[in-house]
């Protein structure tokens, strides 16, 4: 189940689907035998789509578009939904036929649509050529500025060396404050108008961690907690499903600024969800900047250095449970990291 490009379906409390399917129908001006600007023969099947939703799981830091509190954040073009882009290719020319398409919710109608660049309703057919299909949520983060900001994510677009390829470069410093939105992608291959329908399986790039303070440590001020050195920059392959960095390990402050227990319990997560970079931690330090209670500076600040075995892995969530001190008040450092559930989940686009 580690593997960046296996089919993922949520299990457990995380597995609540909401089975409600809205019909999506798509678009161009062609018809039947007709040959697309690829050259390859268009047949007289139409392609259409519907969009799959279900519940998320839980409240993040970064906005999340299926594993977030507000069930309407896919469909809520504020927090990134409401939207994906879709490109589909001829497989055995590579040429691209869907050239990065808006597919938009329309919530009146409670409907899915494929729309050109006037943002008219527009009808692509299949080709008799198989196709592959490549989407990603937020729509367009290529050109759209705000969204591009918050993801950190750039679409490199498709090239014959890469293939389909996307960049990241996420911020070395995270608060409160700092406002992230998830990147998913999803990516199909050899599909044929006899695929109905063909389910387009949107994937967590990215891997989610998060800390406690385990019960028995010191009353402490949380002020900060680091990973250094650890990689923010990189390629991802959506072939190969895999992370290339692409710039040296640097130092990845988390800002927590809270008092343990007056403003987080003892075992209670000390801030939402936070993105990283998938990659092998060995020799990597997590260091704990606190302050005793009453104190306004890092009095207490220890450090540990993972081993060889640990890693961040995409679409797993890592949560590090810190214990510094006891009630003797003897001052001591350990961290038990508890892998959670993989964020599994399935993304259904029916292409008939």
């Amino acid at each position: 189940m580690n593997d960046m490009t296996t089919r993922l379906k949520l299990t457990g409390k995380a597995g609540m689907f909401v089975a409600a399917c809205v019909n999506l129908v798509v678009c161009a001006s062609c018809s039947g035998q007709e040959e697309s600007d690829t050259g390859s023969v268009l047949s007289d099947t139409e392609i259409a789509l519907s969009l799959s939703e279900w519940t998320p799981m839980m409240q993040s830091r970064a906005t999340t578009l299926f594993d977030d509190g507000d069930t309407g954040n896919l469909l809520d073009e504020e927090k990134g939904g409401g939207n994906f882009t879709v490109y589909a290719q001829v497989d055995a020319t590579k040429q691209v036929y869907m050239n990065g398409v808006r597919t938009w919710y329309f919530k009146d109608a409670g409907k899915w649509y494929i729309l050109d660049g006037n943002g008219n309703q527009a009808t692509y057919y299949w080709t008799e050529s198989p196709l592959n299909f490549f989407a990603y949520m937020p729509y367009d983060n290529e050109s759209n500025a705000d969204m591009k900001a918050k993801t950190h994510v750039a679409v490199n677009g498709y090239s014959a060396t890469g293939g389909w390829q996307f960049t990241c470069n996420l911020p070395a410093t995270v608060s409160e404050s700092t406002e992230m939105q998830e990147f998913i992608y999803a990516y199909e291959t050899n599909k044929t108008k006899k695929d109905n329908p063909v389910l387009l399986h949107f994937k967590h790039p990215f891997a989610l961690i998060n800390f406690k303070v385990k019960s028995g440590s010191y009353r402490m001020t949380v002020n900060d907690i680091q990973f250094s050195p650890i990689y923010l920059n990189g390629t991802f392959s959506v072939e190969n499903g895999v992370w290339t960095s692409t710039d040296a390990p640097q130092t990845y402050t988390a800002e927590i600024g809270k008092r343990i227990p007056n403003e987080v319990n003892y075992n209670t997560l000390l801030s939402d969800w936070l993105i990283v970079m998938p990659q092998d931690l060995s020799g990597v330090s997590l260091t704990l900047s606190a302050s005793r209670d009453g104190s306004t500076t890092s009095d207490i600040k220890k450090t540990i250095t993972f081993d060889n075995t640990k890693t961040w892995l995409p679409g797993h969530k890592y949560v590090y449970t810190i214990s510094c001190g006891d009630k003797n008040e003897e001052i001591y450092f350990n961290v038990e990291v508890e892998e959670w559930e993989i964020i599994e989940y399935e993304q259904d686009i029916d292409v008939e």
